[in-house]
């Protein structure tokens, strides 16, 4: 006959070996449960970090507004999107009138808070009816769709009109004034650089026929650039 413990004792053995076994393959467990945790954390600042990148790469630092490298995607799609529906578009190209005055006599953090308040009275302005970017400088450009070309003057107006309003700049309000130039796609162009150095070419020929005209008599002119006030 055999004795209790001839078989107690190997049984236990066998079971102390599960239980030994049983735990190292809970603390694996629990090692790769933390691994993957670990994994996952690192893999979400990633995303976080490409979200950072890609919005670097694509706004304006300052104004927070598209920069060229999101207008011209934008653009490109535009312009697809019309040829296709044989449709229009607007290109609004403008640049601040009296910007290195703020500069030179408020300093270059004004200028910047200016640089920030136009976008913020651009995007206002256009309510999310098209795009608003900031491509360098004090240059600023708008695209929007419109029904027929003429309604890319009635734009152009409403923008200019906005700058009625004075900037608060450090608690001071100061009238500024933009120029702007207009293009029409396809009347005026059928190329991003096409259409961008048309609008561009009529905002300075609309900065020179101002500049001639005598301070005192801009009030009300064509484009309805003031002198500073």
């Amino acid at each position: 006959m055999f004795e209790t413990n001839d078989i107690f004792l190997p049984c236990l053995v066998a079971l102390a070996g599960a239980v030994v076994f049983w735990l190292a393959t809970w603390r694996r467990l629990l090692g790769m449960r933390k691994l993957w945790r670990a994994a996952c954390i690192e893999l979400d600042a990633a995303r976080g970090e490409i979200v950072r990148l890609k919005k670097a790469a694509q706004y304006d630092h300052l104004t927070g507004l598209p920069n060229r490298t999101l207008l011209d995607e934008q653009m490109k799609k535009a312009i697809a999107h019309a040829k296709a529906s044989q449709s229009h578009f607007v290109a609004l190209f403008m640049d601040l009138d009296e910007f290195k005055t703020v500069n030179d006599t408020m300093g270059h953090h004004a200028g910047d808070q200016l640089l920030v308040l136009v976008g913020e009275r651009l995007r206002q302005v256009m309510q999310d009816q098209g795009m608003v970017a900031r491509i360098g400088g004090d240059e600023f450009v708008v695209i929007a769709a419109i029904g027929h070309p003429d309604d890319g003057a009635a734009l152009l107006d409403k923008i200019e009109r906005s700058f009625d309003r004075p900037f608060l700049l450090e608690h001071t309000p100061f009238a500024i004034s933009a120029s702007i130039g207009l293009a029409v796609y396809p009347e005026h162009g059928s190329t991003i650089k096409g259409l961008l150095s048309t609008a561009d070419g009529e905002m300075y020929r609309r900065k020179r026929v101002q500049d001639d005209v005598p301070p005192q008599e801009r009030e009300g002119t064509s484009g309805r650039r003031r002198a500073n006030r």
